[in-house]
């Protein structure tokens, strides 16, 4: 038995994406606003500006020249590629492990698994969360 897989859906022109999808993203679009939620893989192209103020699910890769600000919730795997930047707004989320190739700002929170020779800056408020390990397992505390 096979399982269908939705088809991604591509964005190539300025949108605010709102309710629920469970698919690949892919945004080609310079202008892109996630307001709902994505439970899926969200791929953000060259030079895209984007912004999560709902929140993402997945795995999300940014590409060269491309912005993603966070002021919602993004959860999951994030790849930053070079000349690529994140930043974590203050009340933003950022939950999982990150390869971090470009520039990483966090003003808001991150935990989870840290690797790259990007670079990482805290300003204001920003914090990053420390695991507890209970029998091996890294637990972040999100409450």
């Amino acid at each position: 038995m096979r399982l269908e897989q939705p088809e991604p859906l591509i964005i190539v022109a300025p949108t605010t994406l709102t309710g629920l999808h469970q698919r690949t993203v892919i945004v080609r679009s310079s202008d892109f606003e996630l307001a709902g939620v994505i439970q899926g893989s969200l791929d953000i192209g060259d030079g895209v500006v984007a912004r999560i103020v709902g929140k993402q699910q997945g795995s999300t890769s940014i590409a060269p020249r491309a912005e993603l600000t966070i002021s919602g919730a993004l959860e999951g795997s994030v790849y930053i590629s070079p000349r690529a930047s994140v930043i974590v707004e203050a009340g933003g989320k950022l939950a999982g492990s990150v390869a971090n190739d470009g520039t990483l700002t966090i003003r808001g929170v991150f935990g989870g698994a840290y690797s790259g020779s990007g670079e990482i800056m805290l300003e204001g408020s920003g914090c990053i969360k420390n695991p507890r390990i209970e029998n091996g397992i890294y637990i972040y505390d999100w409450s």
